[in-house]
């Protein structure tokens, strides 16, 4: 449900004077119409509220009848309701308390309409912000999920943090930052907290030692930091994480130190995905290899899920490369790689690394692929048995895909993964767009003309791999052999 209007127009003698915009009743409402609106009320489950009603609260005489019969009733205006997305045209804005109730789990809530002009500072904004989550913690005491889309200070988060004991996730606007320790105290006494997302950090400097100690329950984290206060962060988390992501702008290079530390603190993770895009440096590294970058990560020996998107700095990751990563994570099932630049091209060697040793992978997207030097390929080219797990495979850099004959790559693709599924294969990856893409715009719209161009090619490819399939081609060397019916 989006709007609120449906639920008053139950009640017959609910008018809207056109003229003014506002709503009146133009009689009495007789206790079974009063029973019938209760009844429709109580059914609501969700409610995705833009503020196009707000009329309707704030200019009806009709509405504060309905809150005295609520009253007399001792009842909440929708009562089951378990999940809010609210938007506020303002912070002066206080409806939302119209609509809470302690059946309430999930809540969303932004503010689209947000100035700082004379006495409206961030700091009364943030108070005003701050009386509002004050009332969802008295209100809404079964809160599971809390999404804030708007904060100008802390209080608020620190409130919620203080007063939603229930809370279990908890997002965050990703333009504010985490700079105060008593808000990370309040965050880490959460006993039932298992995942914080758009968490910003910008942390005192000076301490080596843990800044605090809790997140007892946390699984899912993502965090947005320079290496230090990454690291000091997840110094600071008691519980086992099984996911992270992790965005930075800072220098690649103090990355590369940092990984070997924060590596330990991550063993159990399954699913890792890994933002880089620093900003220009002359003190930064200028390219790394994969297996630098990634090679304390290779503790992680449980490691399912990985995706890593890389800018500014160029990465070199060929055949043998690429072999080390599927040896080191032979649990993988979805593996991601967006980089720009990408200093070197692996070959389908690369493709049958990943077969050979990572069983279960269903899901592979690289940057792009040679296949021009289909003859040599052929001769190295010795996976044990076909992959039948991978159902994705595709490129994040189409356009500097490398493919003499797509009828010759396809023959050899099936005998690598025999149950592609094309359809998977041919979406073409959304690829991350960063700050530095924003900059570049013109070098990012080119980038993107190219990828288009590069995708009809794979598709090329992707149509003999169906026909094959279909059994309209028969491969007579090989394990994989089809014959026509």
């Amino acid at each position: 449900m989006t709007r609120l209007l449906p639920l008053f127009q139950v009640l017959p003698t609910f008018t809207q004077i056109p003229t003014k915009a506002r709503y009146v009743l133009t009689g009495r409402i007789t206790p079974e119409h009063w029973q019938r609106f209760f009844e429709y009320a109580s059914r609501i489950r969700e409610l995705r509220y833009d503020g196009s009603d707000d009329n309707l609260l704030s200019k009806s005489s009709a509405f504060p009848h309905i809150m005295h019969r609520l009253q007399h009733e001792r009842s909440h205006l929708v009562p089951r309701m378990r999940s809010l997305s609210y938007a506020l045209a303002g912070l002066h804005k206080t409806s939302l308390l119209l609509l809470l109730s302690p059946a309430l789990e999930k809540l969303e809530l932004c503010c689209t309409n947000v100035t700082e002009t004379g006495d409206w500072s961030n700091a009364a904004q943030g108070a005003a912000l701050d009386l509002l989550v004050d009332a969802v913690c008295t209100s809404c005491p079964s809160l599971r999920d809390l999404k804030l889309r708007f904060l100008r200070s802390p209080l608020p988060l620190h409130t919620a943090a203080t007063g939603l004991t229930n809370l279990r996730t908890l997002e965050l606007p990703d333009s504010f930052e985490i700079t105060d320790i008593a808000t990370l105290h309040a965050l880490a006494a959460l006993p039932q907290l298992e995942a914080l997302h758009d968490l910003r950090l910008k942390l005192p400097r000076g301490r080596s030692s843990p800044l605090v100690a809790g997140f007892r329950s946390l699984k899912d984290l993502s965090l947005i930091g320079d290496a230090d206060d990454v690291l000091k962060f997840l110094q600071s988390v008691l519980s086992s994480l099984e996911r992270v992501d992790i965005t930075s702008s800072g220098l690649l290079s103090s990355w590369l130190r940092a990984y070997r530390s924060i590596a330990p603190l991550l063993k159990f993770v399954r699913e890792l995905v890994i933002h880089h895009a620093p900003v220009k440096d002359d003190s930064d590294i200028s390219e790394v290899e994969i297996t630098e970058l990634l090679q304390p990560l290779f503790r992680i020996r449980n490691m399912q899920s990985f995706c890593v998107v890389l800018r500014t700095v160029g990465l070199v990751a060929d055949d043998d490369m690429f072999e080390t990563i599927a040896k080191s994570w032979p649990y993988l099932t979805r593996f991601w790689l967006d980089v720009d630049p990408s200093l070197s091209t692996p070959t389908f060697l690369t493709l049958s690394a990943f077969a050979t040793h990572c069983r279960a992978l269903r899901t592979l997207v690289l940057p792009h692929v040679d296949h021009a030097a289909l003859a040599f390929v052929i001769h190295k080219l010795k996976p044990p048995h076909p992959q039948t797990s991978l159902r994705r495979l595709s490129f994040s850099s189409t356009g500097r895909l490398r493919i003499g004959d797509p009828r010759a790559a396809a023959e050899l693709l099936i005998k690598i993964f025999p149950m592609l599924d094309v359809h998977a294969s041919a979406m073409l990856p959304h690829r991350a767009r960063t700050l530095v893409d924003e900059v570049r715009s013109f070098a990012y719209l080119n980038r993107e003309l190219q990828r288009e161009d590069g995708a009809v090619l794979w598709g090329s490819v992707l149509s003999e791999v169906k026909n094959i399939q279909d059994g309209e081609l028969r491969i007579e060397e090989g394990y994989y052999t089809e014959f026509m019916t």
